[in-house]
C-alpha cells in the first residue's frame, strides 16, 4: 500500500470516528430532551389540573392548603380570600331550575311577600358559570344578611324600604336598574319577564371591575361558623332524630329529608326535587339551620313583611340525622350571626354545604319534624 493512500485511510477513520461520537453525542441529546421535557409536560399537567381559569382570564391556584371560612372544606389561601357574592335568587315556581344555585356555599331562605319565599346565595366561587339566576330584587332583610360576610350584594332592583336599606352605603351592590346593570345582568328568551334576568362570570367580574370594588378580603376577619373535621363529625350526641323537616312556607311547600349513606340533607319543592339546571343534581346541605325571628309588617305597605335580623332569638339546627334546640344572637345590621347550643355554646358545624331558612315567630310552630322517613312518608 502506498503512503498516500495509507494515510488517506487512516483519514476517513478520523472522520467515521468524530461521524459516530458526533451521532451518539446528538442521539443522547435527543433523548434527554424528550425525558426532561416529558417530566415538564407532566409538572404542566398537573399544576393545570391545580387551576381554574375564570373568564376573566385570572388564573386561581385550587391547591387544598387550608379551609374555606364559608363551608370548612378544603380551599387554597387564594381560593378562600376570593370575596365572596351575596346573589339574590327567584324561588317561585315560574323561575324553576334554577341556574348555578349548587355552586353557593350558603343558601339563606327568607319570606317575602304573600308566604312567597326568596333566595340569597353566598358565592366563594363562582368561576365557570355563563349562567346564574335568575336574580330578583332586594328585600332590606336581605342586605343585612349580605353585609355580615362582606360580600358584594347581587339584585336586580329593589323595595321601598331595601332602598332606604342600600343608601345607607354599608354594602357593595351590583344592581340590575344601576348604570352598570348591562353589564352584569341579561335576559334570556325561555321565559317572560321578571322571571328571565341572569348573571355569569364575567358579568360579575365586569361590575367589580366597573365599580372598583376589592375582589379579595381577609376570609378569617369574617369566620361565621366552627367546623368539625372530616374525620371527627359532629353527631349531635345529644340531639333527637330527624330524618325529615317540612317547612311552613306555603307556596313552594319545601322539605328536607336526610340521607344516613351521604349524611347530607336533600331539598324538595313544590312536591318534587329542587335541582340546580347545570348539573342537573339535587341540591343537599350537610347543615340545616332554622333561624326564629320576630315579624311585622310596614305601615305604609301592609303587605310588605319586614324581619327583625338583630337581636337574639331561638331556632333549630339539624345536621347527620338529629335536631337541636338553638339559640341566636346578631348585635347590629352588619355584624355576624352567631348560633349556640342548649348549654351556650357555639355550634360547631359540619364540612359542607349550609342551608339557612329564617322562619317567622309567629310561624314556628307551623314546621314539623319526624324523627324517621316512615313517620314522614306516613304524615
Amino acid at each position: 500500500m502506498s503512503k498516500q493512500k495509507k494515510k488517506r485511510n487512516q483519514k476517513n477513520k478520523r472522520i467515521l470516528l468524530i461521524a459516530s461520537c458526533l451521532a451518539v453525542f446528538v442521539i443522547g441529546l435527543i433523548l434527554a430532551i424528550l425525558v426532561l421535557g416529558g417530566k415538564d409536560t407532566e409538572k404542566k399537567t398537573r399544576k393545570k389540573k391545580n387551576e381554574v381559569k375564570n373568564t376573566n382570564n385570572v388564573v386561581v391556584d385550587t391547591t387544598p392548603t387550608t379551609t374555606s371560612v364559608l363551608t370548612g372544606l378544603p380551599v387554597s389561601d387564594e381560593e378562600k380570600n376570593i370575596r365572596p357574592m351575596a346573589i339574590m335568587i327567584e324561588n317561585t315556581k315560574a323561575c324553576l331550575p334554577q341556574y348555578g344555585i349548587g355552586q353557593a356555599s350558603i343558601v339563606y331562605e327568607c319570606p317575602t311577600e304573600g308566604g312567597i319565599a326568596r333566595l340569597m346565595g353566598i358565592y366563594e366561587n363562582y368561576n365557570n358559570l355563563d349562567r346564574l339566576g335568575n336574580v330578583r330584587s332586594c328585600r332590606p332583610y336581605y342586605v343585612h344578611l349580605a353585609a355580615e360576610y362582606h360580600a358584594v350584594y347581587v339584585h336586580f332592583g329593589q323595595s321601598t324600604q331595601g332602598q332606604e336599606e342600600l343608601d345607607k352605603g354599608y354594602v357593595d351592590e351590583l344592581n340590575g336598574l344601576s348604570s352598570v346593570g348591562g353589564k352584569v345582568f341579561y335576559r334570556t328568551e325561555d321565559r317572560k319577564k321578571p322571571h328571565n334576568a341572569y348573571t355569569s362570570t364575567s358579568g360579575l367580574i365586569a361590575g367589580l371591575d366597573a365599580q372598583g370594588f376589592e375582589k379579595t378580603y381577609k376570609a378569617d376577619d369574617y369566620k361565621h361558623f366552627t367546623f368539625a373535621s372530616q374525620d371527627a363529625l359532629n353527631t349531635l350526641s345529644d340531639g333527637s332524630p330527624c330524618a325529615a323537616v317540612q317547612l311552613y312556607f306555603f307556596d313552594n311547600k319545601p322539605y328536607f329529608t336526610y340521607d344516613a349513606s351521604t349524611g347530607l340533607y336533600s331539598r324538595f319543592e313544590y312536591g318534587q326535587p329542587q335541582v340546580d339546571a347545570i348539573t342537573n343534581t339535587q341540591l343537599t346541605y350537610s347543615n340545616i339551620i332554622l333561624e326564629n325571628v320576630a315579624d311585622s309588617y310596614y305601615d305604609d305597605e301592609h303587605y310588605r313583611l319586614n324581619l327583625q335580623m338583630e337581636g337574639s332569638g331561638t331556632g333549630k339546627y339539624l345536621t347527620q340525622g338529629k335536631v337541636i334546640d338553638i339559640t341566636w344572637k346578631k348585635d347590629n345590621a352588619t355584624a355576624i350571626t352567631h348560633y349556640y347550643d342548649a348549654s351556650g355554646k357555639e355550634i360547631t358545624l359540619n364540612p359542607g354545604k349550609t342551608w339557612i331558612s329564617v322562619i317567622q315567630n309567629s310561624c314556628a310552630d307551623k314546621n314539623v319534624f319526624y324523627g324517621t322517613i316512615d313517620e314522614f312518608n306516613a304524615r
